[in-house]
């Protein structure tokens, strides 16, 4: 004969499982095609949710079904520690109150928030400590404790970034979700999909509330994220030592780093990055847009990143967008000689500072790197980088080249068009290093024959690096405009060939005259200048 608890759980269970068709049959209208939403429950395409999504409710035990939880550790109590159950854990401890918004069914957990940390913090623990695939509907609070995932190949997803949120009051040590995991050495690590995380208190942009990361997954190989959103934290994901991670679809704004990735030495992948301001999300702060203060901070961060790389092998990051704030700090690994290998393809860096390349070997191929005023461009401080048929523009004074090489990098760019609105006067490469320029359309502002313009900063200046420039096309001056295009006053081997710039003035070595095609270099015995 079943106790009155347990009638009062297998009460809440049914009710629940009732409370779950409705949702779902909401759902159906919200997840209609054009509804944004792509996969559900391993399907694909266009959603038509169905019964057979419910979780199964199988007969109570405890008021918690058939399953057997011997073995998992329990998560019931203020202090939300966790101890491994040495008995059949069904009892007492999981029939408590903070468990009645849980379904435990044969496949999946599901777990209902109610927005409150006492009950949604352990709740959601003791789901992903069965091992089973996790669901979490409504809205949680996970403020007082970290959610630990150490799983294999474990799947924790919501309904949807509009549909599962996570909120993030406090601040303290290890508060939070954080899916922390560790020890999962070669083995497929978990994956995190379709719900996002918002830090309601981080309302004042000028005062930044630092808090832990959002999803923590150092030393974790191949651990997957799909269709997330991350908003006001300070780190979204450490990938430290993480190999063959995938982020899938992930819109973001943080205000330290939006990837921490090191010493990873499988494929990383990156796809569908939104580095942004914005939720996304209907309503006000902090669910819906940032305030406009809030918005003018973030475009003005000198902190944000969104990539904070160090060695990072066979790197791919495609289809993405970097609005505000940092995009880029490739910097060497720790141990100050290893670096990223990769390519970013289709990836547009929109009114951002570019950032900084100190290492490694990275190809950029298509997209766009768009300059407003105050924003800073490409700064390649070390290794071997490449921009192939990226669109560069200019739409504000920078006050700063728009590509910096230093000594010792080497930069190519190629059939590409580099763009300028206005007659902003800065350099638009400043070579210490070697620099590459073939097949380019420059179109530097030429000014109008009623309007003149004169720049004092040359389109390429290298002094004391080396550079090859070939095949380019700038834009003739207008009538009266002046302007230097190439400025290379030292004869360090450069090779400047066939390009056309009419009106426009070189500097070039002494001895360094124009030679006609198939003659010998010039008579300083490096350099040449050939057809220009």
């Amino acid at each position: 004969m079943k106790s009155s608890a347990t009638r009062s759980l297998v009460s809440t269970a049914s009710a629940l499982a009732l409370s779950l068709t409705t949702v779902l049959a909401q759902a159906d209208t919200q997840f209609a095609p054009g509804s944004g939403v792509t996969s559900f429950m391993g399907r694909r395409g266009p959603i038509q949710l169905q019964q057979s999504d419910l979780p199964t409710v199988p007969p109570a035990k405890g008021g918690l079904g058939t399953t057997s939880l011997s073995g998992i550790p329990k998560c019931h109590g203020a202090s939300g520690a966790c101890t491994p159950a040495t008995a059949d854990a069904v009892g007492a401890d999981y029939a408590s109150p903070a468990y009645v918004n849980t379904i435990f069914s044969s496949a999946v957990v599901t777990v209902f928030g109610t927005s409150n940390p006492a009950i949604d913090g352990p709740a959601v623990q003791a789901a992903i400590f069965t091992g089973k695939s996790v669901f979490l509907i409504g809205t949680f609070d996970l403020s007082e404790q970290p959610e630990q995932c150490p799983n294999p190949g474990q799947r924790i997803f919501g309904a949807g970034r509009l549909a599962t949120r996570i909120l993030v009051f406090t601040n303290t040590t290890h508060q939070g979700f954080l899916f922390g995991a560790t020890g999962i050495s070669n083995l497929q690590g978990p994956e995190i999909d379709d719900l996002s995380v918002f830090y309601p208190n981080q309302t004042d942009p000028t005062s930044i509330v630092s808090y832990p990361t959002t999803f923590y997954f150092p030393s974790v190989n191949r651990p997957q994220f799909h269709r997330l959103g991350i908003y006001g934290g300070t780190v979204g994901f450490n990938l430290v030592g993480s190999g063959g991670a995938t982020a899938d679809d992930i819109q973001i704004q943080t205000w330290l780093h939006g990837f921490e990735i090191d010493a990873a030495f499988d494929q990383t992948t990156l796809n569908l990055i939104h580095w942004w301001p914005h939720t996304n999300l209907p309503g006000g702060a902090p669910n819906g847009q940032m305030t406009t203060a809030q918005s003018n901070a973030w475009y003005a961060s000198t902190t944000g990143r969104a990539i904070y790389g160090g060695r990072i092998d066979d790197f791919i990051v495609t289809n993405s967008l970097f609005l505000g704030a940092t995009a880029l700090d490739m910097h060497l690994s720790t141990n100050g000689v290893d670096y990223a290998f990769g390519t970013f393809t289709a990836c547009d860096f929109d009114s951002t500072n570019f950032g900084t390349i100190a290492g490694g070997k990275l190809t950029f191929k298509g997209g766009a790197v768009t300059l407003q005023a105050g924003s800073t461009g490409p700064n390649i401080t070390g290794g071997f980088v490449t921009f192939d048929g990226t669109y560069v523009s200019q739409f504000g004074a920078i006050g700063l080249p728009i590509f910096t090489i230093a000594s010792g990098a080497k930069l190519v760019f190629a059939n590409s068009p580099l763009f300028t609105t206005n007659s902003f006067d800065n350099q638009g490469f400043q070579n210490a290093g070697t620099l590459i320029l073939t097949g380019n359309i420059m179109d530097r502002y030429p000014g109008t024959s009623g309007a003149p313009v004169a720049y004092n900063q040359p389109v390429v200046y290298s002094n004391g690096g080396q550079v090859i420039v070939s095949n380019n096309y700038q834009t003739p001056l207008a009538s009266g405009s002046t302007g230097l295009w190439l400025y290379a006053p030292t004869d360090l081997s450069h090779k400047v060939s066939f390009n056309s710039s009419i009106g426009w003035t070189y500097i070039f070595p002494g001895g360094s005259a124009r030679q006609a095609p198939n003659a010998v270099e010039g008579a300083s015995g490096n350099s040449y200048f050939l057809g220009n």
